[in-house]
């Protein structure tokens, strides 16, 4: 991918920890091989579906084992993402509002080649519990919206767990069970035409 800048004033040459390439950046903004891009619409095994999705700020305290186990959105829970996200996860506060594009799978793809060309960077625990319990919350019985509902997958954000591992978390709807599943992958995935991902701009 050809690399443009046009006012920068500054380029830096470095090392990616997680995907292990030689990125560069421009003013600090440390994405693998590209610069933050807020309009790239399509890649060579993703392609944009929204580019305008608003996650509003939390500005009261948020309760995640009282949402996520008690609240009128039902869940799933996968082993993974009580072990890496939401076994020790206390109530919190001040999160700010985001924005968020998403895009669907085009050709089937490995994690490294989405972090590659999306220049993804990792969010926090609170930020992804935020942003899962919000769309959700849109759609809490699979009605149409952001997130898919037909069985597939949904990458909500990339997390970067206690071990030091980027790991991706994900929600898909269950038709029969009526529930959000989630899970956080803990070996690696390789994602397949249909399914969903979500960037933080």
């Amino acid at each position: 991918m050809l690399f443009y800048q046009e006012s920068y004033s500054s380029l830096i040459l470095g090392f990616n920890w997680f995907s292990e390439e030689i990125y560069i950046s421009c003013e600090n903004q440390l994405n693998p091989l590209i610069m933050k891009n807020k309009s790239i619409r399509e890649t060579n095994h993703l392609k944009l579906v929204n580019e305008n999705i608003f996650v509003k700020a939390l500005t009261d305290v948020f309760y995640p084992q009282k949402h996520f186990k008690n609240g009128k959105v039902k869940y799933y829970f996968w082993n993974e993402f009580g072990e890496y996200l939401f076994k020790l996860t206390k109530p919190f506060k001040s999160i700010p509002d985001a924005s968020f594009m998403s895009y669907s799978v085009e050709i089937d793809v490995s994690e490294k080649d989405i972090i590659l060309e999306l220049g993804i960077k990792p969010m926090t625990k609170k930020e992804i519990l935020w942003t899962i319990a919000e769309l959700t919350r849109q759609q809490p019985k699979g009605e149409k919206g952001n997130l898919l509902t037909n069985g597939l997958s949904n990458i909500v954000g990339y997390l970067k767990c206690d071990d030091g591992v980027v790991r991706p978390v994900y929600v898909e709807w269950s038709s029969h069970c009526k529930t959000w599943d989630s899970t956080c992958d803990k070996d690696g995935s390789f994602w397949t035409v249909g399914d969903r991902i979500f960037v933080r701009k």
